[in-house]
């Protein structure tokens, strides 16, 4: 499992960095931002995603469908977003949606986190044909800093 593509939802609540692609949070404490990430299925067995322990910044994680259009966004179709479980086809990809909180007091979270970025570290619980597992992934490809 893994992902192909990640980035802002939108740039509301988000300032462009000085390297001109990667994304920082307004300076607001309590500022959200809502960045969209891919989990693909490599296998050819459907794999049920249960839930999603999110990292330090990850507020909320939800997912959505997976279906592109000629000349459309990267992102895919708008869909729904829904709570966890989800299921992944077979060779199938589902989007993930993360809220991204900065933290009241941003000290507090780089002394306890050691740094103030978040990579979309998530805790994917899912169980395929034969057996349950927990897999750790990073899907955001640019770390998002939150402080």
């Amino acid at each position: 499992m893994g992902g192909s593509f990640s980035g802002p939802l939108s740039e509301r609540g988000l300032i462009i960095s000085k390297d001109g692609f990667s994304y920082r949070l307004a300076t607001t404490a309590g500022s959200t931002a809502k960045m969209v990430a891919a989990l693909e299925n490599s296998g050819s067995h459907a794999v049920r995603i249960s839930s999603v322990g999110a990292g330090p910044g990850t507020s909320e994680v939800q997912w959505s469908t997976y279906r592109t259009v000629p000349e459309g966004s990267t992102f895919g179709v708008d869909a729904p977003w829904r709570s966890f479980p989800a299921t992944i086809p077979p060779h199938g990809t589902i989007r993930l949606l993360l809220t991204v909180r900065r933290p009241a007091d941003c000290r507090q979270f780089i002394a306890h986190y050691g740094n103030p970025t978040d990579d979309g570290s998530l805790a994917v619980h899912w169980r395929s044909l034969l057996h349950t597992n927990t897999s750790y992934l990073q899907v955001l490809l640019v770390p998002l800093t939150i402080c």
